[in-house]
């Protein structure tokens, strides 16, 4: 097993609650933490408030795996956070969603085999292949309204 990526950030470590694992408890915590300070709040907080926001969106929906938690390592590329236009955010969603994708066919197969359960889980922004499904797949059928409407791949 590869050992984890330490991250360099350092401006987590004023924050006692993020010494676990970067889960979607801990890191709502810790904003609830930062948010009771209101009156005294600065920029640095501010900050400090948007980077756990963005943390907060990858666990629960963009890069999320079925034990709501990421990395530490992403505590980095939120560390400055006028380099986020900078990174291909796209590209890390799609790889996060294909990573698993064959484990999880095989599993199924498998499970259809020999009838047992399903030990893979599809990690990832599920709500990007259903759009790409529907999308080029036409799976769903079309109202009235959208009837003319063919999917990409027969245009």
């Amino acid at each position: 097993m590869k050992p984890k990526a330490k991250p360099t950030s350092d401006w987590a470590d004023k924050y006692t609650t993020l010494d676990a694992d970067l889960k979607r408890d801990v890191v709502s915590l810790t904003m609830s933490v930062i948010l009771k300070k209101k009156k005294e709040m600065n920029d640095e907080d501010e900050d400090d408030i948007v980077r756990l926001w963005i943390i907060f969106l990858f666990i629960t929906i963009l890069g999320c795996k079925n034990s709501y938690r990421i990395g530490k390592k992403m505590l980095d590329y939120v560390d400055n956070l006028g380099f986020l236009e900078e990174y291909n955010w796209a590209a890390y969603i799609r790889e996060v969603l294909f990573l698993k994708m064959e484990t999880c066919r095989d599993s199924v197969l498998r499970r259809r085999q020999t009838a047992s359960a399903s030990i893979e889980y599809l990690d990832g922004c599920i709500l990007v292949l259903m759009v790409w499904l529907y999308k080029h797949k036409m799976i769903a059928k079309p109202d009235d309204v959208y009837g003319d409407f063919e999917p990409y791949f027969k245009k």
